[in-house]
This record gives C-alpha cells, structure tokens and sequence, in this order.
C-alpha cells in the first residue's frame, strides 16, 4: 500500500513541478498585468502544492504514514474567483488585456485538465483516508485553477 502511495506522489510531483515551471515560462512571456498576476498566483498555488506532495512523501518515507500535516500549508482555492474579478476590475479598458497570449490560456487550461484527470484516477484507487482526503483536495484546487483559467479565456475573448 505504501509503495503504491509513494508512486502516485512521485507522479504528482511531476505533475505539479511541469506545471509550476510553465506558469514560470507564461510570467515571462507574459505583458499583460493580469496575466502576470493571475499567473503568478497560479504558479504560488503549484508551490505549495509541490510542499504538501513532498510532505507526505517524506513521511510515508521515513515511517511509512500518512500526515495530516499538509493541511496547514494553505491555498488561495476558493478565493480565487473573487481575486480574478477584483483583478479585472482593477484593470478594466487596460490597452494590454489586449497583449494575453490566448495560446499559453489554451496549454495551461490542458495541464490543470490533465491534473485533474490523474488525481481522480487516483482518488479511485487511493485506499488510506488521509490519502482520499489529500487526493479530494487537490482535485478541488486544480478544479479552481482551471475554472479561473477558462473565465480569463473567455474574458479575452470578448475583448
């Protein structure tokens, strides 16, 4: 069970780590503020995401249990909505909305897609409750990523 475990986490770390480094790569490409901004909170949430993933494995590690200790390193989860409209209204009519690439949008929509697809795969298989918990979270907080992701998109759309 705990090998089993200690596979799926290497496989989320992976996961989050490509996605940390993309929001990194869309930061820098990016001159539009709210694309910076939002991307910068997105790439936050990864990181705290990549410090939770490492704490349970460290623990299944070195004494084989799960930890409920990841649960005080905290997301911007369900703030997020609230943040990207208090971020639109900051800058509306701003001349570089107009300067988002829609393409990073469209990879970075995929990625959170995908992440959610494997943490649902796993929550199927996940047999420990700390474990169905930490696994119902991050299905919850790359939901919100994607949700935030795609009201953006739509938003420039209409632009």
């Amino acid at each position: 069970m705990i090998e089993k475990s200690l596979n799926m986490l290497e496989l989320a770390l992976e996961m989050v780590k490509k996605n940390k480094d993309f929001y990194e790569l869309a930061i820098e490409k990016c001159s539009c503020r709210v694309g910076d901004k939002l991307y910068r909170i997105l790439k936050d949430d990864q990181v705290r995401q990549l410090e939770r993933i490492n704490l349970i494995y460290d623990s299944l590690k070195s004494d084989g249990k799960w930890t409920d200790k990841w649960t005080a390193i905290k997301v911007r989860e369900g703030g997020l909505k609230i943040f990207f409209k208090d971020l639109i209204s900051k800058y509306e009519g701003d001349s570089q909305l107009n300067t988002c690439d829609g393409s990073s949008l469209e990879i970075m929509i995929d990625l959170e897609t995908r992440s959610i697809g494997y943490f649902k795969n796993s929550l199927k298989l996940a047999e420990h409750a700390q474990e169905k918990v930490f696994l119902e979270s991050m299905i919850s907080e790359t939901e919100s990523h994607r949700e935030v992701l795609q009201e953006f998109k739509k938003y420039l759309e209409g632009l």
